[in-house]
């Protein structure tokens, strides 16, 4: 009997923590879910006047934006692996309208809401001790590489308001991010921004979670040009790009040393394909 009433009470804690959830941040006023067959375009996720927008991106990456974590479990078909995408990889489109007036901190909430009102979605977070890379100085005096140089962008209201700034493709005279970034199979360049925001983007090319170690403090702007990433890791034999790893040494001034991390993440209890619009 007590083994069964520890069952129901914590039934009912992740009952109530999912309607919190999705009471707090409300909703789009409207939505529209496609599954892309386009697979040309890059991932993008972007908020612009008054509008959600995601295209040709995976159900994890919607996910980990909308609860800025880490996403594990689910079944396979969530998931975005690195290289170049095959012919039966599931990756949406989302348009959403934003209600007037909503403050950007809470377009992450609303998305929640569509989440587990459109696929079903049921989670629970939970602390684990995850192989992870350390961004640290390559350089025991610590001299930056010719690529990633201090920021005289103003960028407090983006930064706090995380990835899911707007808009997402803003650009100075001469075309680089302004307090953004824009990422791609074989390049991240950031304007304005802080380095964990460096540290977030580098983990879906590397393969794991990684942790800013560098000490370093303030925006910045950088960029990062690299091979990508072939099936199995490693880049593409015909590419005399360096791999992502020596990219970051050699154009940053960092690395990435092999570490492990306690790490908060979002554990996946069921989720299914979309309903309709």
């Amino acid at each position: 009997m007590k083994r069964l009433s520890c069952a129901v009470m914590v039934l009912a804690i992740q009952i109530v923590d999912a309607r919190a959830q999705q009471n707090s941040g409300g909703a789009f006023d409207v939505a529209s879910i496609r599954q892309n067959t386009d697979s040309t375009g890059a991932p993008t996720t972007r908020v612009e006047v008054g509008r959600y927008v995601a295209s040709n991106v995976a159900l994890e990456q919607i996910i980990a934006d909308a609860y800025r974590m880490p996403v594990v479990g689910g079944p396979d078909w969530i998931r975005d692996p690195p290289g170049p995408r095959r012919p039966n990889e599931i990756r949406f489109d989302v348009a959403a309208t934003i209600p007037s007036g909503t403050p950007p901190d809470r377009v992450p909430l609303m998305l929640r809401t569509l989440l587990m009102d459109r696929f079903g979605l049921r989670t629970h977070m939970q602390t684990q001790e995850r192989p992870a890379y350390a961004l640290v100085h390559a350089r025991e005096d610590k001299r930056l590489g010719p690529r990633l140089i201090r920021s005289a962008q103003q960028c407090q209201l983006e930064a706090e308001a995380g990835p899911l700034r707007a808009p997402v493709r803003r650009v100075t005279d001469d075309g680089k991010p302004l307090c953004s970034m824009m990422q791609g199979p074989a390049a991240i360049r950031g304007g304005g921004l802080p380095m964990p925001f460096l540290a977030s983007a580098l983990a879906p090319y590397v393969g794991r979670m990684v942790v800013d170690r560098t000490g370093l403090e303030g925006p910045f702007d950088f960029e990062l040009t690299y091979a990508p990433a072939a099936r199995g890791g490693g880049p593409a034999a015909s590419d005399d790009r360096p791999s992502i790893f020596a990219a970051v040494q050699e154009q940053l001034g960092l690395k990435l040393e092999s570490t492990t991390a306690s790490v908060e993440v979002l554990t996946i209890d069921a989720v299914s394909m979309p309903t309709e619009n």
